[in-house]
């Protein structure tokens, strides 16, 4: 049996501002026109699934939501719900034992029809924080167990600049592909996705690139990634025009890598490439 989503909710959502988008295997992708901010809708057997999935960035803002007995957390692990198809959201590691990272959101159960309202007004309302901003609070989160020094450190690496970010100008004081050397286009890139690695990779020089920032994006969005030898690959994602208007020689290759960084390129192929 096919899983479907609850129709009346997704034409509120549409009638609230949101415009319907892709559909998954088990969720459906809706985008509120006015402020781009995405949500998925949980999809079921019986078609009775009233989970709405939102950024995890809300979660310091669930206290602002009226939860009541028609709106309220869903039942899942942490209140987080985790599916691959919720491509707009970041990922995490579930559980430790589980080898993949995973999409991940905030699971919220509409149990009335009337609540859909509330839902979307607070959508609008409610600023989402932003994946830096969540894997800063992650580090605030932990100050406890670690020292200022390092606390300073997690913070700098995290948004590419400090030690770190001197650390792999040490390796090449260019960019590693293109050769730029305009500082204010460079930017400190982790290999590894910061919110997959353990606080020593996210220090370590080898998890990192320093890349100008339209290659950065790519990287960072998984839509090239290097082989050991250096060489570019490009997703299949990228259309045949939008391969002719990338803007670098798709010949080029970094040639300062270290046999340290190989492991790092390899998940990057492995997890984030696509």
């Amino acid at each position: 049996m096919d899983y479907k989503v609850n129709e009346e909710y997704a034409e509120a959502l549409v009638e609230f501002g949101f415009e319907r988008k892709d559909e998954n295997s088990y969720t459906v992708h809706f985008k509120q026109i006015s402020t781009g901010e995405s949500i998925y809708l949980a999809k079921s057997k019986k078609r009775k699934n009233k989970t709405a999935i939102i950024h995890p960035g809300y979660k310091y803002a669930i206290g602002m939501l009226d939860l009541n007995d028609q709106l309220h957390l869903a039942e899942q692990d942490e209140y987080f719900y985790h599916d691959s198809s919720l491509s707009e959201f970041p990922k995490r590691f579930r559980k430790k034992e589980i080898k993949y990272p995973s999409h991940y959101g905030i699971g919220i159960s509409i149990e009335k029809l009337s609540a859909v309202e509330a839902f979307c007004e607070f959508i609008s309302a409610t600023l989402c924080k932003s994946e830096l901003q969540i894997d800063l609070d992650e580090i605030n989160d932990n100050s406890k167990k670690l020292s200022a020094t390092d606390i300073q450190a997690l913070v700098l690496a995290r948004r590419g600049h400090g030690p770190w970010k001197e650390s792999l100008r040490e390796h090449c004081g260019c960019c590693f592909l293109t050769g730029c050397t305009i500082e204010k286009l460079l930017i400190g890139s982790h290999i590894k996705p910061w919110s997959q690695s353990t606080d020593v990779e996210r220090l370590d020089s080898f998890n990192g690139l320093l890349l100008r920032a339209d290659v950065d994006a790519l990287f960072d969005a998984g839509l090239v990634t290097f082989m050991d030898g250096g060489e570019i690959k490009v997703s299949s994602g990228i259309s045949e025009k939008e391969y002719k208007m990338l803007p670098f020689d798709l010949d080029l290759r970094i040639k300062i890598l270290n046999s340290k960084h190989l492991p790092y390129l390899e998940f990057h192929r492995k997890y984030v490439f696509r």
